[in-house]
């Protein structure tokens, strides 16, 4: 196996005047060229293979930076450079896009909580990690708004799914009565063979066994102890279905819409990752 030395250029708003180690990634500004870059070192038996991984594990730091400050943080290799000992030096290159100007010093104060996050981000089950990908995804689109709130929504309806089970006993618990009645019903149709009765009653029987995305998000909310946000989801769904399927009277997302949205995804997402965390002892 051979070893190797990454250098990735780190486009972003934010500069590294202060070097700094997350899980072995060293991220700094050099101030000779006015860049972001990130160092990480690796074994890897070819400098295509090096470069994959480095790209995929400082991509990974990049998904965590851009939750935690919102802003944000991509990586380009910009060079490979093989250090296995005795072996004459190869290097990769690639052109540098430096396009976005550095505004501000990046939070040192912020290298716990992103190193907290990104190891939840790591021992997160799939659910976590899907979600979590999803949100960061609609943060890259955020200047479009329906695509973004797209985005944000699923990664809130995936964190939701997690409890369909408990939304079904809910469900069956509020409309066993009325479905014993519809089966009863149903019982004497079949035996005249009412076939317009018995299609009727069947689409009702259906109907009460559809559990409602309101319903899930609710129960999501109540059990990762965000129930301050129940008003505020209230709405999504309905949003989520027009821009989804192009309702005749559909309006464009507003600004103040995907916010609110990614605002409560962000607070999911985190509170599940807690939980799992927390449940699996890790």
């Amino acid at each position: 196996m051979k070893t190797w030395e990454a250098k990735l250029y780190i486009k972003t708003y934010y500069n590294f005047k202060e070097e700094i180690n997350i899980d072995g990634v060293r991220l700094y500004y050099d101030d000779g060229c006015g860049s972001n870059f990130a160092i990480i070192n690796l074994e890897s038996k070819s400098i295509d293979e090096a470069e994959r991984t480095a790209i995929a594990e400082v991509s990974t730091i990049m998904k965590v930076l851009r939750y935690t400050l919102d802003s944000t943080f991509e990586c380009t290799i910009f060079s490979v450079n093989e250090t296995t000992e005795g072996q004459k030096l190869k290097e990769g290159f690639t052109d540098l896009d430096t396009t976005m100007k550095v505004v501000k010093d990046f939070p040192v104060d912020k290298v716990n909580e992103i190193k907290d996050l990104l190891h939840k981000y790591y021992v997160a089950d799939e659910i976590g990690k899907k979600a979590f990908n999803y949100f960061v995804d609609g943060f890259n689109i955020k200047d479009h708004g329906d695509e973004a709130f797209l985005n944000f929504f699923k990664s809130i309806e995936i964190v939701s799914n997690k409890y369909l089970g408990q939304a079904k006993i809910e469900k069956a618990n509020e409309t066993s009565e009325e479905i014993n009645k519809l089966l009863s019903k149903l019982q004497k149709a079949i035996e005249v063979m009412n076939i317009k009765k018995i299609n009727g009653i069947s689409k009702q029987l259906y109907s009460l066994g559809f559990i409602e995305a309101k319903r899930k998000l609710k129960i999501a909310l109540k059990n990762l102890g965000l129930d301050e946000y129940e008003k505020q989801i209230n709405d999504l769904p309905d949003l989520r279905k027009n821009v989804a399927h192009g309702m005749i009277e559909y309006e464009p997302i507003t600004f103040e819409q995907m916010t609110i949205c990614k605002d409560i995804a962000k607070k999911v997402i985190l509170k599940y990752l807690e939980k799992n965390q927390i449940d699996n002892k890790i």
